[in-house]
């Protein structure tokens, strides 16, 4: 697997929320930008995030990339992460003994996250730095995307 590491731009929407749903993703990589996309009924905009960072660790692991650093705007990504072994010990529950909402991507995720070198970043909007603006414009794209499939009613995955 590549060495190199690279960024990745996620993004998941749902319109209503509950609803219809959409995620996105840009996969840079060297001289090239990959748009991945998909659909689903029934869903909620956190599954779509959750969904939108999968599909793309599973895109680049696929195409010979293990070291990668997702961007992405969700706070409930980026603040669970760092739970996913503490559930994963406690068979997928909290420490009040509830079941974890989503608990099938998260094991998803954490066994992800155990076979890749992957870092996780909080898109913000408050930066003025160059490569923030670039970063912010991939995520732009990202959203827009996200949105445009949470507004089809057509549930598809691609790829």
């Amino acid at each position: 697997m590549e060495k190199q590491k690279i960024n990745i731009h996620t993004d998941g929407a749902c319109s209503p929320n509950p609803g219809h749903g959409g995620w996105a993703a840009l996969i840079i990589i060297p001289y090239s930008e990959i748009e991945i996309k998909g659909s689903k009924d029934n869903t909620t905009s956190n599954a779509m995030e959750l969904t939108a960072v999968i599909k793309a660790i599973l895109y680049s692991k696929k195409i010979g990339f293990s070291n990668l650093t997702i961007h992405t705007d969700s706070a409930f990504i980026v603040s669970n992460v760092s739970r996913l072994e503490k559930w994963h010990d406690n068979d997928w529950k909290t420490i009040k003994n509830k079941p974890i909402k989503y608990h099938k991507l998260w094991n998803l995720l954490f066994k992800l996250t155990n076979q890749l070198n992957i870092t996780f970043v909080k898109v913000t909007h408050k930066s003025h730095s160059l490569k923030d603006y670039k970063f912010k414009k991939y995520h732009e794209i990202v959203n827009i995307l996200a949105q445009q499939e949470a507004q089809g009613r057509k549930s598809n995955d691609n790829p």
